[in-house]
Order: C-alpha cells, then structure tokens, then sequence
C-alpha cells in the first residue's frame, strides 16, 4: 500500500515500511513524462511549483502529516529506473521476511 501517511498513521504496526523518495528534479521529469503520456499540456514549471505546494501542504496540516516514519527504510530513487526501484523494494521486503524467521518468537 502506498500513501503519504501509511507507515506513520494507517498501518503504525507495519512489519516493513518504506519511504520512496526522488530529488525534485527526478519528481518533475517523471510527472512531466506521466501528464505527457496523458496529453496533459503542463510545464514543468507549473508542475515543479505542484510539487513543492504538495509537499508544503502535506508536511504542515494538522492532521497526519508528511513524515518519514522512525522505523521506515528510506529509499532514494533518483537514479533508478522503475525495475530497480522494484528490486529493492522486494529485497528490503524478502530480508525482512527473513529476520523475522531467524528471531525467536
């Protein structure tokens, strides 16, 4: 499950939560490309400033959030592309699987 609030206010108790995140120039060429696909005609200007306003908004409201969880695995995907993205996601999510079996019950 994916979502700004996920590992710290829907599912606390998660056994593995990740943070994705991308530098902002990654975020706009990827929204860019995304809205280009859809035949939305938007700057990358106006979608950088997007950007920044959602993350603002999110970061600062009152009720849950933005914020990495303490015990999230942070993930920078600034340089990878969408299938090495994915393969990390399934090795953090296989070594964990794996710690658990190891620990005693």
């Amino acid at each position: 499950m994916e979502g700004r609030d996920i590992g710290t206010v829907v599912f606390p108790q998660a056994d593995v939560k990740l943070y994705l995140n991308a530098d902002l120039e990654t975020r706009v060429a990827r929204r860019a490309a995304e809205d280009e696909s859809r035949g939305l005609p938007w700057s990358k200007d106006e979608i950088r400033q997007s950007i920044l306003e959602r993350d603002e908004a999110d970061s600062h409201r009152e009720a849950s959030p933005l914020r990495i969880a303490e015990d999230a695995i942070e993930l920078d995907t600034s340089n990878l592309p969408f299938n090495e993205v994915v393969d990390k996601v399934v090795k953090v999510i296989r070594s964990r699987i794996c710690e658990r079996k190891d620990s005693p019950a």
